[in-house]
């Protein structure tokens, strides 16, 4: 699947709600942007010019010295000819080892640059990706997140350090010997510079076709990076229903199309290649065909300066060969840039509120009015109005996809509300320090998330300096005590990616123990049980009972029978609490949440018969 493309000009572009640079005239801002990653690097970008201009000038010299070597040294007559051959290979090797040793320098200096340019690019999107709206994530994968980071930015780097190398050596060294032609003969320059027009009007024609192959290649990577961890993620999955042979399929042909877009571009390469190298070859023919002409008329060119200019000729149209490549990585910089700076300039998350949580800080949380959607015009939650008093624990209760998850979403500030308000100890959410204010909340999400870490590490993330024995005091709380210590290597032991060494429930109590030894006013509990036995459940809902006096809870939970240390159960139904109140005084009402009891107590008693034995 190709990129989406502009309506106007038919270019890819970075995303579909991106501006095509070319289009909205923001290309050359981009340009700006791109060089102004330099602007850290002043010194060595000077240093690596100056080093350039010395390579160039130095090159400048060999064709001379054959020039010399021809006419006063083979063609010429007398006994210093060999004094001055020694001269002149003297000066050939010294103009070479400068030449080396500028070289030598520069791509040093060079690669430092481009190693902070790298560098600086990843931790900016890095830290983009940290701080933009979590709605940002919705409609892309990770994979082309990680094809941003790692691939685009190289892509950048190749044509700022490498690209803007080779463009200053090679401009320096076509000017130099445009002159050196001019001065040598001003009629044979100009053959030599008849087909330079067209060769920036063929290659300003290469590089508008081939920017789309160039985008579609990039989004091709992205779904190859997507495949790759969806299939380390999901392979339990993929195995469990054997889905190797369609998933190896599926890979096979992203990454075939990947390969046929390479040899596409590559195909177009050759042929510009060989177009404008016919047109380069020409016009040298025509040199040597008018410079021989004149010398076998009388003219006062000499065979060495013919030998020189030629010399000088052939290095002319090398750099026009070298700018055809350094074309190439300024469109895949150009590209990568878009995609790039699409992230940079993602909306961030509002944290524009100052004021500092309330001290003391009691958690009193209250909802008046509150209207919210993800999608414009498909609101969730219709008006919705809460009270939860301090010290209080209110479960959540409704039919999925009715706003529960999304409530918590709200008083956790991940999303702004579309209308109404959110009140933290009478203070609107909005207008609270974010940071201070997540300090605040602790959860325990029903997607449990862990680090490639040791288990230590995983609890003591929600309280940097921790010690042993209060991660061990938090662990114990969440009866993950006596599974951590079972394992080699205890609190120490690597858990792998995602706490992929751990079961569900386990990972559910690793999860818990962070968020007890965070110690929050409020707490937040999303299907926190969902994954553990009944007894494992039991042990956490007398752990969570004794945690919960003094602080503010919400709970999430499909089991009814988590939630029966809740003071009050909110039943959410159409976007609005349908009805609030005890256990006891929601099943009197014989309303939604009786309902609920009731299917769920059915199925229960299905499920042990189902288990009977006869």
């Amino acid at each position: 699947m190709p990129s989406p493309q502009c309506p106007k000009c038919g270019r890819r572009l970075a995303a579909p709600d991106a501006k095509c640079l070319y289009c909205s005239g923001q290309g050359w801002a981009v340009c700006r942007r791109l060089l102004g990653l330099l602007r850290p690097f002043r010194r060595k970008v000077a240093a690596v010019v100056a080093l350039n201009a010395f390579g160039v000038a130095v090159s400048l010299v060999p064709p001379y010295l054959t020039k010399r070597i021809i006419d006063d040294v083979i063609l010429a007559a007398g006994d210093g000819r060999r004094r001055l051959l020694a001269a002149i290979a003297a000066t050939m090797l010294a103009s070479a080892a400068a030449r080396g040793a500028a070289n030598y320098l520069g791509g040093v200096i060079s690669a430092q640059i481009g190693a902070g340019v790298v560098l600086e690019l990843r931790r900016r999107l890095h830290d983009a990706l940290l701080h933009v709206e979590l709605g940002f994530f919705g409609a892309r994968n990770s994979g082309e997140y990680t094809g941003r980071i790692m691939s685009d930015t190289e892509d950048v780097q190749r044509f700022l350090v490498d690209g803007s190398r080779d463009l200053a050596v090679q401009g320096l060294t076509m000017f130099g010997i445009a002159g050196v032609l001019l001065a040598m003969n001003w009629r044979l320059a100009l053959i030599v510079f008849a087909p330079a027009p067209l060769l920036v009007w063929m290659s300003n024609r290469f590089h508008r076709r081939i920017h789309s192959l160039f985008h579609d290649q990039g989004a091709g990577i992205a779904r190859l990076n997507t495949g790759i961890s969806e299939t380390i993620g999901g392979i339990r999955t993929i195995k469990a229903f054997s889905c190797q042979d369609r998933r190896s399929a599926a890979f096979s042909r992203a990454a075939g199309d990947v390969a046929s877009i390479r040899v596409g571009i590559t195909r177009r390469f050759m042929a510009f290649f060989g177009e404008t190298g016919a047109l380069m070859d020409a016009a040298i023919a025509m040199v040597w065909f008018t410079a021989a002409w004149s010398i076998a008329g009388g003219g006062s060119l000499t065979l060495g300066g013919l030998t020189a200019f030629a010399g000088y000729a052939t290095m002319f149209y090398g750099p026009i060969r070298w700018l055809t490549n350094v074309a190439n990585h300024a469109v895949n910089a150009l590209v990568g840039a878009e995609r790039i700076f699409f992230i940079l300039d993602a909306p961030r998350e509002d944290s524009t509120g100052t004021l500092p949580p309330p001290s003391p800080f009691r958690g009193r949380v209250e909802l008046r009015g509150v209207h919210f959607g993800y999608v414009k015009g498909e609101e969730v939650l219709k008006g919705l109005d809460l009270s939860i008093a301090p010290g209080e624990m209110i479960g959540l209760v409704g039919r999925s996809g009715v706003g529960k998850s999304t409530l918590v979403n709200l008083v956790c500030r991940f999303f702004r509300v579309d209308s109404g308000e959110i009140l933290i100890d009478g203070c609107n959410v909005n207008d609270l320090d974010l940071a201070a204010y997540r300090r605040k909340i602790g959860m325990v999400l029903q997607e449990t998330f862990l680090f490639n870490a040791s288990v230590f590490d995983n609890i003591a993330c929600a309280k940097p300096g921790a010690t042993m024995e209060e991660v061990v005091a938090a662990a114990k709380a969440a009866c993950a005590h006596d599974f951590i210590m079972a394992r080699e290597g205890g609190y120490h032991a690597m858990i792998g990616e995602g706490g992929a060494r751990l079961s569900g429930g386990e990972r559910q109590r690793i999860a818990i123990a962070r968020a007890i030894l965070h110690d929050p006013p409020i707490l937040i509990l999303d299907e926190a049980t969902s994954a553990v036995d009944t007894d494992t459940e039991r042990n956490i809902r007398d752990a969570l009972a004794r945690l919960c006096r003094g602080r503010t809870v919400i709970a999430i939970a499909h089991r009814l029978s988590t939630l029966r240390n809740a003071t009050r159960l909110a039943v959410i139904d159409n976007g609005r609490v349908a009805e609030l109140g005890t256990h006891r005084e929601l099943l009197a009402k014989g309303g939604i949440y009786a309902r609920l009891v009731a299917a769920q107590t059915e199925l229960n008693e299905i499920g042990a018969d189902s288990w009977n034995p006869q």
